[in-house]
C-alpha cells in the first residue's frame, strides 16, 4: 500500500515540475518573442525638417479619456509634450500634432501614447523612432 501512494506522490510531483518548468519558459522567453514581432507604430511620421515634427494617430476604441503624447531624445526619459482630451462620435477621429522645436534639432527622436481610460487604467503605445537627419553638405 505504501508503495502504491509513493508513486501516486511521484506522479503528482512530476506534473507539478512540468508544469513549473513550462511556466518559467512562458515568463523568461515570452517578452523576448513578443518584441521581435513587428508591430506597425500607432503615431504616424507625415513629416519632419528640422524644426518641425507633423504626427498623426487614430484613435483607440473602448473607453479612453485622454491621450498624452510624450517624447525622448533618448529613448528612456519621456516628457510629457501634449495633451488631447479623446472624441466620442461614430466614426474613428484622427488626432493631429505639430511638434515645435525653437531652435533647429537634427537628432534622433523618440515619440509614444500614454492612453489613460476612463477606469482609470493606464496603456502606453509602442515607441515610434525618428532617426538623426543627415546633413547634407553642397559644395
Amino acid at each position: 500500500m505504501a508503495i502504491v501512494l509513493f508513486k501516486i506522490k511521484l506522479k503528482v510531483l512530476y506534473r507539478l515540475l512540468k508544469f513549473f518548468l513550462l511556466l518559467i519558459i512562458i515568463v523568461v522567453f515570452a517578452p523576448s518573442i513578443a518584441q521581435n514581432n513587428v508591430i506597425e507604430p500607432v503615431i504616424k511620421v507625415k513629416s519632419r525638417s528640422d524644426k518641425n515634427v507633423n504626427l498623426v494617430w487614430r484613435a483607440f476604441t473602448g473607453d479612453v479619456s485622454q491621450y498624452i503624447l510624450e517624447r525622448s531624445i533618448d529613448a528612456r526619459k519621456f516628457q510629457e509634450i501634449a495633451v488631447f482630451v479623446a472624441m466620442f462620435s461614430n466614426d474613428e477621429p484622427t488626432y493631429e500634432f505639430t511638434d515645435r522645436f525653437r531652435n533647429s534639432y537634427n537628432g534622433p527622436l523618440y515619440y509614444r501614447l500614454r492612453i489613460e481610460g476612463l477606469d482609470g487604467t493606464v496603456i502606453y503605445t509602442g515607441v515610434t523612432v525618428l532617426k538623426a537627419v543627415q546633413n547634407k553638405y553642397t559644395e
